[in-house]
């Protein structure tokens, strides 16, 4: 039987994350009202959610484990509230122009053959059966396997920088003064090609992070951006967004292994944007036994070969159901508690808040990349912690980051208006 309570404590979550956005609206941060608005989404998509949970809970929902949430969130937005965007006077970004052109001409020479044979593998499989070449995926399915020999390196080269590459864009767009429409076009299907890859082989997650990362780049860099550039990135938005929809929605509809398919596609978007905070509160929030960074490390230990204990067996060690979504706070605490996640992420979001608020006239395209990197982490944070399953490629961020913010700045002319 539904009680009251089971009803009442989603919607004061809710209510918290009300709070949250309509303070972010008062400051006019542009990138802290994107961050609260996902996060009361996902909050009221939960109420919902709650009505129909997918699998039976190990425990009663209360109100603490929302506030913990709340609370180690707030705290993790607190350097995100100190980002001012770049306007290339106030704050713009300094970097080494000839490394930075390198890495651009690189990503758009290798962006086009990956982008093509993707597509050319969405077309040979069809719109409807995009969904069950990733429900009859065996264990060790290689989701690069449709490559061509040149097409699998080059999409190496594009996949170790998905993380990087909005930067690079928004840099490249805004940034130089000379610019070549090539480098332009390429840098979009760079941009474009792990969205494709992902969708290609039935998956819909990087579709959400793809919208995430551009939001957020375009709300960092948008006093740079002029009216012209503006009306290109939005037909381009419509474009690929009419694309990207359908390509979802598609593989959202042929999706029916999920044990949801009698309740229809619309109740796997709810799931999916609407399960983690009810499922933390419910089951990770209350776990005793952790399994020691085999959930949000999961990507390094497999890249590295080194042998990490199955989903099955970190299930029954933890006792719940260890790949649902719990947030990234909730990878956090099965791998290391409430106590440590608490103050480990405490202490990140200080060392971010510290860096943030340093920032004066310059920032340099290391440092700007690193604080992408941590926005991330709370762009897609409603879900899982976003490097679990790709720690290496955030593992050559880091590295090529710290290369960036070590090499001779040499762009204040290209910069000066």
């Amino acid at each position: 039987m539904y009680s009251n309570e089971e009803f009442i404590l989603p919607c004061i979550n809710a209510m918290l994350y009300v709070f949250l956005l309509a303070y972010a609206i008062m400051r006019r941060h542009g990138i802290l009202i994107m961050i609260s608005a996902i996060w009361l989404l996902c909050a009221v998509i939960g109420i919902i959610y709650s009505l129909i949970p997918f699998t039976q809970t190990n425990n009663d929902i209360t109100f603490a484990p929302y506030l913990y949430l709340f609370v180690l969130i707030m705290i993790g937005l607190l350097p995100i509230s100190m980002l001012r965007p770049i306007d290339g006077k106030e704050l713009k970004v300094v970097y080494n122009e000839g490394i930075v052109y390198g890495i651009v001409v690189v990503l758009a020479v290798c962006s086009f053959i990956p982008l093509l044979e993707s597509l050319i593998q969405i077309a040979f499989s069809g719109l409807d059966n995009l969904a069950s070449i990733y429900e009859e995926r065996p264990d060790d399915f290689d989701t690069r396997a449709y490559f061509s020999f040149i097409g699998r390196i080059f999409y190496s080269v594009e996949d170790y920088f998905e993380f990087l590459t909005p930067t690079f864009f928004f840099v490249y767009v805004t940034m130089f003064k000379e610019k070549k429409m090539w480098i332009v076009i390429g840098l979009v299907v760079a941009l474009l090609n792990p969205l494709f890859n992902n969708l290609a082989n039935g998956q819909r997650y990087y579709a959400v992070v793809f919208v995430y990362m551009i939001l957020y780049n375009y709300l960092l860099f948008y006093k740079m951006i002029d009216e012209q550039q503006r009306k290109f990135l939005g037909q381009l938005a419509l474009i690929i967004g009419g694309i990207m929809g359908l390509l979802f929605v598609s593989i959202s509809l042929n999706r029916t292994t999920d044990g949801t398919e009698e309740l229809g596609a619309a109740y796997g978007f709810v799931r999916y944007m609407g399960e983690s905070m009810y499922n933390f509160n419910t089951d990770c929030y209350w776990i005793t036994d952790y399994v020691g960074g085999e959930q949000s490390l999961k990507g390094f230990y497999s890249y590295l070969g080194i042998d990490n204990t199955s989903i099955e067996d970190r299930s029954s060690l933890l006792g719940i159901v260890s790949n649902n979504f719990y947030t990234y706070i909730g990878a956090f605490v099965m791998d290391f508690g409430l106590i440590f996640t608490f103050i480990f992420l405490s202490l990140v979001a200080l060392l971010f808040y510290i860096l943030i608020s340093k920032l004066d006239k310059e920032v340099n395209i290391g440092i700007l990349i690193i604080i992408s990197l941590y926005a991330n982490i709370l762009l897609f944070g409603t879900t899982y912690f976003i490097y679990e399953n790709g720690f290496i490629h955030f593992v050559w961020a880091i590295l090529l980051s710290v290369f960036l913010l070590f090499a001779e700045v040499d762009n204040y002319e290209s910069t000066e208006t």
